[in-house]
């Protein structure tokens, strides 16, 4: 178990430098996640509830990202058969990007065009 749990640590590093520097790991880039900068998080009116306005979303710093990783690894390691009760809260957030204010937003590929009048 100790080695396990040292594995998940280990790539801490790595993950906090794909998160900083182009907000998503090369998995959440394959699935069109990205992780962004969320110190309010507000819901759009009249659109679906899943819709949110984020502010100011951006990548990361690399002390947030850093600050993630490690409470990811950490509390998934710990809490294996009960991790499912990490996603409680608004808008699927976890316990540990709240602490670290950041969300994990679907990356819209093909957005509305606006066309001038």
């Amino acid at each position: 178990m100790v080695h396990f749990k040292s594995r998940r640590t280990l790539k801490t590093c790595p993950e906090a430098y794909c998160l900083s520097s182009g907000g998503a790991t090369p998995g959440k880039a394959l699935l069109g996640l990205r992780v962004v900068g969320a110190a309010a998080v507000l819901p759009v009116p009249g659109r679906d509830r899943d819709t949110v306005l984020v502010h100011p979303g951006r990548a990361p710093g690399f002390g947030a990202a850093l600050a993630r990783s490690l409470l990811k690894n950490v509390l998934i390691s710990l809490l294996f058969p009960l991790c499912f009760v990490l996603f409680v809260f608004r808008h699927n957030r976890t316990g540990y990007d709240l602490a670290c204010r950041v969300i994990v937003v679907e990356e819209n590929l093909y957005p509305p065009r606006r066309h001038a009048p």
